[in-house]
């Protein structure tokens, strides 16, 4: 199993990569609108390492309790989880790498009758990327007239110069992420639970 620290040095350089452009985020979106339950960081780790990949999940809910079972040879993907406030290595693997074992039943990111109604309050799904695309841009352009004029005297300044920007970019991207789940859908963001 690779060391924690190599892989969160994996996903510091894929957040820098995603909030590069419009485009490369728009990419990550794919990702992280298919792995909505787990954290930023492991949506950027999923990323990383499987930009195609889908929902993502542990073998053990795959064959268990998803009527899916993950086929022969296939990859896992390496994200993290925190066990009694260690960082831990944790595998899962992408849906495309299962197949049905029984009757197909509504995984927890499938559009299902009773969340359909909420998805079409926006427009479409077109204006919901030229929206978040707009965001980025903008937000990317605060965040870098604000980094260059705010570092002095502020809660980044303890921190290396080469780590600054993708703090100030993390959390940028963390609000947007928050504030847009809860008011497209209409619902509040409950904490996450990361001692799973």
């Amino acid at each position: 199993m690779p060391n924690p620290q190599d892989i969160f040095q994996l996903a510091q350089q894929t957040a820098t990569q995603v909030t590069a452009s419009p485009e490369n985020w728009r990419r990550f979106l794919y990702t992280a609108a298919h792995n909505y339950h787990t954290t930023y960081l492991n949506q950027l780790l999923i990323h990383a390492q499987r930009p195609d990949a889908t929902a993502c999940a542990t073998m053990k809910y795959w064959n268990e309790q998803a009527h899916r079972k993950v086929m022969y040879g296939s990859k896992s993907i390496i994200i993290l989880q925190r066990h009694q406030g260690v960082p831990t290595a944790k595998r899962v693997f992408s849906m495309t790498d299962t197949v049905l074992t029984g009757d197909k039943a509504a995984a927890p990111w499938e559009v299902t009758d009773a969340i359909r109604p909420l998805l079409m309050q926006v427009n479409s799904v077109g204006s919901l990327m030229d929206r978040a695309t707009e965001q980025v841009v903008s937000l990317s352009d605060r965040a870098n007239r604000v980094l260059a004029t705010s570092i002095e005297d502020s809660a980044l300044n303890w921190s290396h110069p080469e780590d600054q920007r993708f703090i100030l970019q993390e959390v940028s991207i963390q609000c947007i992420v928050s504030r847009k789940n809860s008011k497209w859908l209409g619902i509040s963001v409950p904490a996450t639970d990361y001692s799973k």
